[in-house]
């Protein structure tokens, strides 16, 4: 990396940081479940599978060590919403509902300091489209 001031004057280059990105399928052991979760092929989704829930109060954690952490899911006319909490941090409501289907979409993003850190979604059963969906989890460490 390098800087140049107004003048035109450009300094030394210099290293920047590393950082390393890792993607976490739904199968992960990274990614603890709650008994009522469903393995499922879909197509378009990363890796091919989700898991998925209907039930109100089901929870996927991810255990993970970085700066932050992508939920990725499905979005569609089926699917609901879930509360998404980053250690003790405030829940985040986040809503699945589309229109038309979207596979291996990225819903969510949760930012911290570097270090261990559990991310936590849980089903909110939303009435008439219940369902949310883990198909995968990005998370980048540096």
């Amino acid at each position: 990396m390098t800087g140049t001031d107004n003048a035109g004057n450009t300094s030394a280059a210099k290293a920047g940081s590393t950082y390393t990105l890792s993607l976490y399928q739904e199968n992960s052991t990274k990614i603890k479940y709650s008994t009522g979760w469903t393995r499922q092929k879909l197509t378009g989704a990363n890796g091919g599978q989700v898991e998925f829930a209907t039930a109100k109060g089901k929870t996927a954690t991810l255990s993970y060590t970085g700066i932050q952490a992508a939920w990725v899911s499905t979005k569609g006319p089926t699917r609901g919403s879930a509360a998404t909490q980053r250690d003790s941090q405030p829940k985040v409501t986040i809503d699945t509902f589309a229109s038309a289907p979207k596979t291996a979409w990225v819903v969510h993003v949760v930012t911290g300091p570097s270090g261990s850190h559990k991310l936590a979604i849980t089903v909110l059963g939303t009435s008439g489209h219940p369902r949310v969906d883990i198909d995968a989890f990005i998370v980048l460490a540096g």
